[in-house]
């Protein structure tokens, strides 16, 4: 209590990615939209947050009106900054252009490039499998849209075949 729930930021986030002080990758300028980034003992995590604002944006195509604001926040495990960098210019996108990236796409990077000092060209935009799809945002509901690092193999297997099972089978692989 109280409820309804909504500190995302103070409560939610710290409680699935470690109660560690974020660190704020970046922040709109338009916007209440930043990139936040936790450092706990299951990783790093990359997470947005104002998306969710109820007042800030429009609901994504995929939800109804009973989500907060775009209905998701973004999230990325990851410790190399080279890819924070990314996810936060990825966010960045989002917020300039009131776009949103939705379960089943991909990002790409630069076509035939990968991200300087990594193997990764893109991510691929599903559902976490390791916590809940879903959190409260006041009376609301909001979404989470987790973004898989892919190598280029990788990206272009997903393009053409099984989007699913190639999220599985990287997942899996970084499990181990």
């Amino acid at each position: 209590p109280p409820y309804p729930l909504d500190d995302r930021e103070g409560l939610i986030y710290p409680s699935l990615f470690g109660f560690s002080d974020p660190r704020e990758v970046w922040q709109s300028a338009q916007s209440m939209v930043r990139v936040l980034q936790f450092a706990g003992a299951q990783g790093d995590y990359c997470v947005s947050s104002g998306l969710t604002e109820p007042w800030a944006r429009k609901h994504a195509t995929i939800y109804d009106k009973t989500v907060a604001g775009a209905g998701y926040e973004v999230v990325m495990r990851t410790d190399a900054a080279p890819v924070v960098r990314e996810f936060a210019a990825w966010l960045k996108y989002i917020d300039d252009q009131d776009v949103d990236i939705l379960p089943g796409e991909w990002l790409e990077f630069e076509e035939g490039r990968t991200i300087t000092g990594t193997s990764i060209a893109g991510f691929l935009v599903t559902r976490p499998r390791e916590f809940q799809t879903m959190f409260p945002v006041g009376s609301s509901l909001a979404h989470w849209h987790y973004l898989v690092p892919v190598s280029a193999a990788e990206l272009e297997l997903a393009k053409t075949s099984d989007f699913d099972a190639v999220v599985d089978n990287v997942l899996s692989k970084n499990q181990r």
